[in-house]
């Protein structure tokens, strides 16, 4: 599954590397970081916080989980999680991160889909047996509730993945 999810790009890898010490990092990235869990439902009141901090999640020594905070409006809301390690190699700073946008809660919106599509095509075919424009109209209809949803993960993933190298290489030069 996680390799098949790579393929159609809602997980990416990416390697970034700073020129920082990784003891100094980590109080930077600790600093711009609210600790707290990144759970499903641990965002129902996160737009309501005070905190001036973009990404929430924890940290330790050697890893790190994130995902972006939700806020008032935000239409780009990010779903996509950023998981990763960092080691210190010379006098950089490398970090291994993941960016995971798929999230379990799809299966079911996939699987109700589906169910619904299985059930409701046959009877558009029964009921406009003399016409085919409303059964070409059901597949087209079908089809974009598949794709929409993966373009938009697809979208954040890449975003995600751009806006994460930016921060870590401005939260080094604060």
């Amino acid at each position: 599954m996680h390799d098949f999810l790579e393929r159609i790009q809602l997980i990416k890898h990416t390697q970034i590397t700073l020129n920082i010490d990784k003891s100094e990092f980590i109080s930077h990235f600790k600093a711009n970081v609210d600790e707290g869990s990144i759970g499903a439902f641990s965002s129902m009141f996160e737009a309501f916080s005070s905190s001036k901090n973009r990404y929430k999640g924890n940290i330790s020594q050697n890893s790190f989980k994130i995902r972006r905070r939700r806020e008032f409006f935000d239409r780009t809301s990010y779903l996509a999680r950023v998981t990763g390690t960092f080691r210190q190699q010379n006098d950089q700073v490398v970090i291994d991160a993941k960016v995971n946008g798929f999230s379990n809660f799809l299966i079911p919106l996939y699987i109700f889909i589906t169910l619904f599509y299985i059930l409701f095509i046959p009877m558009a075919i029964i009921g406009f047996a003399d016409s085919i424009i409303p059964i070409v109209f059901v597949f087209f209809h079908a089809l974009m509730m598949y794709c929409i949803p993966y373009f938009i993960i697809r979208k954040r993933v890449k975003n995600t993945a751009i806006d994460i190298e930016k921060e870590l290489f401005f939260m080094t030069k604060s």
